[in-house]
């Protein structure tokens, strides 16, 4: 709010002014509560600005962010919704043109009969003053008959009667000349009664004042005692719509008593005029406010609009609160200068009422009640969305889960009231506020799915918050892939990374994502997805993409963390399914301990998470070994799984024998997945499944060169799947009941001497064996049937990729990007260095091919 030159009072805008009245601004500026928030026909409901010096607390009040908000959504003024100043609100002429048109109606019977009421009295005064010297002349004539004789003491007495009788004849003399003055002066009495008197002018000002206003009208003109106290006369008669005041008296007495009403009146028109002035301030704060709350772009934006409308209304409400509180003290006020408006004729009411208004702004400042109605309303929003919730769709939340949330959302609450970024009513602190309740109702949603890490988070937060690397390591359907980033997002963080080995698992933890922790009438999805050759709401707070795309962008983007956490964001990058350990994966976790190091300045806004069902020790030694790094790992305490998984040894058993036997037994939609150790034998175990069962079984293949779609398509419809190392982690199958597993895998391996690499079946690793494993028991109880030997040798972890695989196309790739340099410099950042003839073959392959 901006103060601005009041404009000048001319005839014709004070009369634009007044005929707007007090209730211009009455109606509820926010409409009923199921118009859309975004419509533009409410943005323009708040056209007027009441300027005034008072408010210069509530100009404080508003951040300067505001500015350059308000141009975007402020309707244009006209010159009919130009900002008003106190001048059109407080002064001698205020309200006339709104005022009762006062009717004067002469009443000559009423004033007769008065006039001969009084005359009657004042002639029986003096009648009796003749009786009685009457009385006493009969008195002292028989007084006289009687006594004959005279002595000194009667003809003392004698005189003292006659005495008194001229005495008395002089006062009859007297009074008769007073009775003829009176009477000339009784000629001039007039009876007028004055029609059409405002109620509010008689209820609140002129009952409880009458006796002053009949003192004073007494002391116009001095009058004789026959008829002193008789006039003037006063008395208020109530009309069907109006009062009636009726004066007898003197022509000074009527001309003072109309100047008196005037003045009356008016004093009642500035306390309307006050109180209309009083509101058009609240809603200038309200409309700016209400224009603030229209927000769009944002991820919640239909948990927003629930938010808003609670404000509005508590808003409302409060608003409705101080005009009644308003509207007594000004009354009150007005009742208390009364007196001075009847006695002083230099009193000038406007002024004084102003300065009553205005110090009653300065004392009760509405924007100060603006923060606690947005913490008010934050607590009926959670009460409505999150308390009684759960209770109202019959959902039964934890007592351990309820112990992690609920501290969750309270320091959530206690971050509105004490965070400087949430205070005030600018478009950016509201979006704050918007970001805030997004962030209340992910702890919320995520409690709802019950996972196991839900209850351990809050220890897990607090090391991501306190270190910049941590490693996880937790079991299978944990929810470190779905739940974890939701959580670091209600924990503030701006954007989440998350990469995962293969194209199916980025689309489908996304959807899932987005299904779970959004409002489905949400435009803007919390979660977006990119991998090579296509991505969707990539700009999401939360963004799932392979590993190799992370890795191209840390490679070929030198500014891409820089961009990320520019101003005061903080960003976090989530390197998933770790234990895979493919060349990829190595690759970002070797450039992002190469940017810690090189660049220490980056710790601050970002946060490295590296998870994994298992983790080799090598990646977390990689971390430790950075100077000055805050580093830390959490090991989730083993969970069982939702449901029992029973443990099937059938080691010299033939797989299609196994399947057809599960076929048999399985219910209509149970789901039976097969790990086998190429992808030669996935498609063969499928085409021979089929011909034994004469076409009636079918079985969908699984491997890394499909589509996500194709694989989405599969795991929807299909039953039976035969797959290699592309099902052990992150796509989840909705009814998988079996797991079938021959306990090896296909590894391709490079002979630098030979350069030639050859592709060797080797025993699965303990880490790989568990996380097939891990396949069930998420949505029902299953058998895991192993096809191997329980006591067969096998490696802890898998061995690294980037150990055992042709590293021309990396060396090529690291000298074309930014670093300008190759394996050479990279392998001190790779948790496990390939060795040297590796690099050195790469070298002097791509030597001779001249690159």
């Amino acid at each position: 709010m901006t103060n601005v030159e009041p404009i000048p009072l001319t005839t014709k805008h004070l009369r634009d002014v007044i005929t707007k009245g007090a209730n211009d601004q009455e109606g509820n500026i926010y409409g009923d509560d199921d118009v859309d928030d975004d419509s533009s026909d409410n943005a323009e409901r708040a056209d007027i600005k009441d300027i005034d010096d008072v408010d210069d607390d509530d100009d404080e009040y508003q951040n300067s962010e505001e500015s350059t908000d308000n141009s975007q959504d402020a309707p244009a003024q006209s010159e009919t919704a130009a900002d008003l100043s106190a001048e059109a609100f407080f002064h001698p002429t205020v309200g006339q043109l709104q005022q009762n048109a006062l009717v004067e109606k002469s009443n000559a019977d009423e004033n007769q009969q008065f006039v001969d009421v009084i005359m009657a009295k004042v002639r029986s005064v003096n009648q009796k003053l003749k009786d009685k010297i009457e009385h006493e002349q009969r008195r002292i004539e028989l007084t006289t008959q009687r006594k004959q004789e005279s002595n000194p003491e009667a003809e003392k007495q004698l005189q003292q009667a006659l005495e008194r009788l001229e005495q008395m004849q002089q006062q009859v003399d007297k009074y008769s000349k007073r009775e003829k003055a009176a009477k000339i002066v009784m000629s001039q009495i007039k009876t007028v009664n004055y029609i059409n008197i405002e109620a509010f002018v008689i209820e609140k000002f002129l009952y409880t004042k009458l006796a002053d206003l009949i003192d004073h009208l007494n002391e116009v003109e001095e009058l004789d005692e026959l008829i002193k106290g008789r006039i003037p006369k006063v008395t208020i008669r109530e009309g069907n719509t109006a009062y009636c005041i009726s004066v007898i008296g003197l022509q000074p007495h009527h001309d003072e008593f109309k100047v008196i009403l005037q003045r009356i009146r008016t004093l009642s028109n500035l306390t309307r005029s006050a109180k209309n002035y009083y509101e058009r301030q609240l809603h200038r704060i309200i409309n700016g406010i209400h224009r603030s709350l229209i927000i769009e772009n944002i991820p919640s934006l239909s948990d927003w609009k629930c938010y808003a409308k609670i404000l509005r209304k508590l808003i409302q409400n409060e608003m409705e609160t101080y005009v009644k509180n308003f509207d007594d003290y000004i009354i009150k006020q007005a009742k208390d200068i009364v007196s001075q408006c009847i006695e002083n004729a230099g009193f000038q009411s406007w002024v004084a009422i102003h300065e009553k208004t205005n110090e009653y702004l300065k004392n009760h400042s509405f924007s100060g009640e603006i923060e606690a109605l947005k913490h008010k309303a934050l607590d009926e929003f959670v009460n409505e969305q999150v308390v009684t919730r759960p209770s109202r769709f019959q959902i039964v939340l934890s007592t351990a889960s309820l112990q992690v949330m609920n501290p969750f959302i309270n320091r959530a609450k206690t971050e509105l009231k004490k965070n400087r970024k949430f205070i005030g009513t600018s478009k950016d602190q509201f979006r704050h506020t918007a970001s805030l309740l997004q962030r209340i109702l992910l702890y919320y949603r995520s409690c709802l799915l019950k996972l196991p890490l839900y209850e351990s988070s809050k220890s897990l937060l607090d090391k991501i918050e306190k270190n910049t690397v941590v490693t996880i390591a937790t079991s299978t359907g944990s929810g470190k892939s779905t739940l974890l980033p939701a959580l670091l997002i209600a924990e503030g963080y701006n954007r989440v990374w998350v990469t995962q080995p293969r194209r199916l698992p980025c689309t489908s933890i996304c959807n899932r994502v987005n299904k779970t922790m959004m409002n489905i009438k949400d435009r803007f999805p919390l979660a977006g997805w990119s991998v090579s050759g296509a991505e969707r709401n990539t700009d999401a707070q939360i963004l799932y993409l392979t590993d190799g795309l992370l890795k191209e962008r840390l490679l070929f983007n030198s500014n891409f963390i820089e961009n990320e956490i520019r101003g005061d964001k903080r960003i976090v990058l989530f390197v998933d399914e770790v234990h895979e350990r493919s060349i990829n994966i190595d690759l970002c976790l070797a450039l992002i301990a190469r940017l810690l190091t090189e660049q220490p300045s980056l710790r601050l806004k970002l946060k490295v998470i590296i998870s994994s069902a298992t983790l080799d020790k090598s990646v977390p030694n990689l971390f430790r070994q950075i100077p000055q790094l805050k580093f830390d790992q959490y090991q989730m305490p083993f969970s069982q799984t939702l449901h029992k998984v029973e443990k099937i040894y059938r080691p010299k058993e033939n797989i299609l024998d196994v399947v057809q036997e599960l076929c048999r037994k399985r219910q209509r939609h149970d789901q039976i997945l097969c790990f086998v150790s190429s992808v030669t034998d996935v498609y063969q175990y499928c085409n021979l499944l089929d011909k034994l069962s004469h076409g009636i079984v079918i079985a969908h293949p699984l491997v890394q060169s499909q589509s996500a779609s194709e694989q989405q398509r599969c795991i929807e419809h299909g039953t039976i799947f035969f797959s290699t190392t592309v099902a052990e982690t992150s796509l989840t199958f909705p009814l998988l009941k079996y797991v079938v597993d021959t306990g090896t895998i296909n590894v391709s391996i490079y002979d630098p001497k030979a350069k030639q690499t050859t592709l060797k079946e080797v025993p699965a690793s303990e880490s790989t064996i568990k996380q097939r494993l891990g396949r069930l028991g998420r949505t029902n109880p299953g058998e895991y049937h192993a096809l191997y030997d329980s006591k067969m040798e096998r490696r802890t972890y898998p061995k690294p990729y980037v150990c055992q695989s042709n590293l021309i196309d990396v060396e090529f790739s690291l000298r074309r990007s930014f670093l300008d340099n190759g394996l050479s410099h990279l392998k001190k950042f790779l948790p496990d260095p390939p060795e040297s003839t590796l690099i050195e073959a790469a070298i002097e392959e791509l030597e001779r091919l001249g690159k």
